[in-house]
């Protein structure tokens, strides 16, 4: 029996000297990391340059708009038909994913109530279609993420304008010349943006993605500003030259969306 006792005691004696090596090995490995890492840190600041244990996070929330489709079908020339039709009355008239899109809404509520006004007047295909970006999280190497995040909140940030100064042309609070103004603004938004993009993104994919993206957003702006009398002469009535720039404003904001629905699923791929 003495025996045994010592044996049970040896085993205490030798699991305490593992457990109180395990904790003494883990405390000095964590003094260390911690010595290490505030040099890193202090030496970051005297240095200006970027700590190893610090990275900056691209963040930029997913987003829904909602539109409105009238039309769904397999037959490609009856679609170019209603995308005709559609455009000649003021509506976006995109065919997409052999539907064609009539407008674009921030909410859907928005959506909802002029799927209803459609249905009340007859139209019995038309249903609301989700558009969704990614989420963007991406590791960044730089000083500016702010910034970079900014620019890529941008492309929201133009759908929503256009929305607005699209409403506000459709109830003629706007005239033509008015609504470019107010597109002038957007597009010296872009530029500047594109410029800071350039001068301050250190990751070059990224910056070349960016650019390209504000490139092709400054086209669909710079078409809506240059809508002209060259353009208006071809049209028999002042409607007739309204509705057709209101279906360029619509284009406009479904063109930027798709553009930013590309640009989140580059990004994160990066």
């Amino acid at each position: 029996m003495p025996n045994i006792f010592k044996n049970v005691v040896k085993r205490s004696l030798l699991t305490n000297k593992k457990r109180n090596f395990v904790f003494i090995f883990l405390f000095v490995l964590f003094f260390c990391l911690l010595i290490f890492n505030f040099s890193d840190i202090i030496s970051s600041i005297l240095t200006n340059s970027k700590s190893i244990f610090i990275k900056n996070r691209i963040e930029v929330p997913s987003y829904s708009v909602y539109a409105i489709s009238i039309a769904n079908s397999n037959d490609k020339n009856e679609l170019e038909v209603i995308s005709k039709k559609v455009k000649s009355m003021g509506g976006a008239g995109i065919i997409d994913a052999n539907q064609v899109l009539l407008s674009l809404y921030p909410t859907l509520s928005q959506a909802k109530e002029i799927c209803e006004n459609l249905k009340e007047i007859g139209n019995d295909q038309c249903e609301i279609v989700c558009f969704k970006t990614d989420y963007i999280i991406k590791n960044y190497n730089g000083n500016n993420t702010s910034e970079i995040t900014n620019g890529l909140k941008l492309f929201r940030n133009i759908i929503e304008n256009l929305f607005e100064i699209s409403i506000n042309f459709d109830k003629k609070i706007f005239t033509i010349q008015q609504t470019k103004n107010e597109i002038v603004k957007i597009l010296s938004c872009t530029l500047s943006t594109s410029l800071k993009i350039k001068d301050n993104c250190k990751d070059e994919d990224l910056k070349n993605m960016l650019v390209e993206s504000y490139n092709k957003e400054k086209d669909l702006l710079y078409k809506l500003i240059n809508f002209n009398s060259k353009i208006s002469s071809n049209f028999s009535s002042e409607l007739e030259e309204d509705l057709f720039f209101s279906s360029l404003l619509k284009q406009s904001y479904f063109e930027t969306l798709f553009l930013n629905i590309l640009l989140s699923k580059q990004v994160n791929c990066l």
